[in-house]
This record gives C-alpha cells, structure tokens and sequence, in this order.
C-alpha cells in the first residue's frame, strides 16, 4: 500500500506491532511489505540483520519465500 507504513524512523516497535500495510504497489502482481531495520550507532542509523521469533533469519530469506505467524 502507498504510504503504508505505519511507524517512522526513530520508533521502537514491539513484538506483534503492526509496522506497515501491504499492497501490490510497483511492478508486481502479489501484496508484499518491504522494511528495514535500523539500530543507531555513531554517525546516525546502520541497517542490521534480523531474525524472526518463528525461527526465520531475514538474512536466509530470498524472493518468493512466505513468512507468515
């Protein structure tokens, strides 16, 4: 969805926390949500690997894998 997100740069999320609203925006035909994860660290924010409470490492994950709860 076009503006979906629903938290900003900076936030704190929780465990089960909506962050954002799917949609078919762009060149697909499927729903999907694009997120990154942020830490701080000296200059600003850096980008950081994540892992999801069902055992899923974002890092393992690649085009047409499905992540549900």
């Amino acid at each position: 969805m076009h503006k979906g997100s629903l938290v900003e740069v900076g936030d704190y999320v929780k465990s089960e926390q909506a962050i954002g609203r799917s949609g078919k925006t762009g060149y697909t035909d499927m729903e999907h949500l694009h997120f990154n994860v942020l830490k701080p660290n000296n200059s600003g924010m850096q980008s950081t690997q994540i892992d999801f409470e069902e055992g899923y490492r974002g890092i393992d994950l690649k085009k047409g894998d499905w992540v549900e709860k």
